[in-house]
């Protein structure tokens, strides 16, 4: 789902993980949660943004000693990601002479843990835990104008077009002058006081 804003275009995708949980038959399973532990994002086309990272998952369970006592433990497995977002579907196309790049603005993973269910297999309880990423990327796309000097031929200046009869004055100054003097100096003074000399 893409939702398309002034400038900023949020996109929402969803991925999952299957875990396959053995406990002992004395075990049981209190909870389980998933935590995000690193994202980064690469721009890797005009339509493409790839997203990688890993993430943990935590289990939370009972190991019964007897009927009374319980000895509570944690079990975390870690997991790496990789999704690649498509944006083909912007709203924001490129026109003649221009260009565009896209800019990560945002990107996060909501994580939902279900039990898909237990089976038993071999004095072991084996629980189906599926795992559901809820990427949120937001990104914006930035239009810029492409300079193309060789094509822009009303930029090109011809060397034809260059007067040849271009004049070199030589000026000796008769007296000693300051810089601010000869700055203020206009051509046609200049000329009159060396007599006019090429």
């Amino acid at each position: 789902m893409i939702k398309n804003g002034s400038n900023i275009i949020s996109v929402e995708k969803s991925f999952y993980d299957v875990f396959k949980l053995n406990l002992e038959e004395n075990e049981i399973l209190v909870d389980f949660s998933a935590k995000l532990s690193n994202i980064f994002t690469k721009v890797i086309s005009e339509s493409e943004i790839g997203l990688y990272g890993d993430y943990e998952l935590y289990i939370f369970y009972a190991n019964c000693i007897d009927e009374v006592k319980k000895e509570y433990k944690v079990k975390k497995i870690c997991e790496t990601f990789s999704e690649v977002i498509d944006c083909n579907e912007s709203e924001e196309e490129a026109k003649d002479g221009k260009g565009e790049k896209k800019v990560v603005n945002k990107a996060s993973i909501e994580f939902k843990v279900k039990n898909e269910g237990v089976n038993t297999s071999e004095n072991l309880l084996v629980y189906n835990l599926c795992v559901e990423g809820r990427i949120h990327l937001a990104y914006s796309v930035v239009v810029f104008r492409k300079l193309d000097f060789a094509e822009d031929e009303e930029g090109i200046i011809n060397e034809s077009e260059i007067d040849s009869r271009t004049k070199v004055w030589q000026y000796r100054p008769t007296k000693i002058r300051s810089v601010e003097e000869l700055m203020n100096m206009d051509l046609e003074y200049l000329k009159e006081e060396n007599n006019n000399k090429e």
